[in-house]
């Protein structure tokens, strides 16, 4: 025979149950498990709402995440292989550093204002020697210039310091040599510059660096 608790009271808690009278134990319990379950019925509907919209938020982000992927890989496919070679040129280009820098001089004015271009290789501790002398190390390393009166034998040289910079030397010339229309002090080196003009002898000597790799 069941036992009599009571009659079942109405609250705002609606996680409480409040006895009166004439409720039998079993219909307690009955009451119980039906709040339990209408509770967690609600839990699961919330969790389930919120996981499908958490879902459609990353889902969204994967659609926009593979478009954009997609037009990148389009933008590379539809660059042309000169236009990767190049960029890769130059990219390589700003990397390397040259191994030395070779002097290209014409002369304008005076005996060899020919168009001819002298290619000079100055290194360290081995310059080269510019002047009237037709010596082997002024015809195969320099610049020998006989016809030029106004130049010395051994006029001055070019050359490569330790620091790695080129620097003209006037070796005591009795003419000079000029830059700028300023004398440029007898054993005093000069630092050079790509496009300087020089002053020497009867004519002008105009300097382009060569870059050498």
């Amino acid at each position: 025979m069941a036992t009599v608790l009571g009659t079942v009271r109405e609250t705002d808690d609606t996680n409480y149950v409040d006895v009166d009278e004439d409720i039998t134990i079993e219909e307690y319990f009955q009451i119980c498990g039906q709040q339990i379950q209408e509770e967690f019925n609600e839990y699961v509907q919330l969790e389930v709402k919120r996981l499908t919209d958490s879902f459609a938020a990353v889902k969204e982000d994967l659609l926009q995440t593979h478009a954009s992927l997609v037009t990148s890989n389009n933008d590379k496919e539809n660059v042309s292989p000169d236009d990767k070679n190049c960029g890769e040129i130059e990219d390589k280009s700003k990397e390397r550093k040259p191994k030395h820098v070779d002097l290209e001089i014409t002369i304008r004015g005076g005996p060899y204002d020919d168009g001819k271009t002298y290619l000079l290789k100055p290194r360290f501790r081995a310059p080269c020697f510019l002047g009237r002398s037709t010596s082997k190390k002024f015809r195969e390393k320099g610049m020998s210039l006989p016809r030029d009166f106004e130049m010395s034998t051994t006029h001055g040289k070019f050359e490569v310091k330790n620091n790695g910079v080129l620097y003209y030397t006037d070796l005591g010339s009795t003419n000079g040599s000029f830059h700028e229309n300023r004398q440029v002090e007898p054993e005093v080196s000069l630092e050079l510059k790509d496009g300087m003009v020089l002053q020497i002898g009867a004519g002008n000597l105009h300097i382009t660096f060569k870059s050498v790799y």
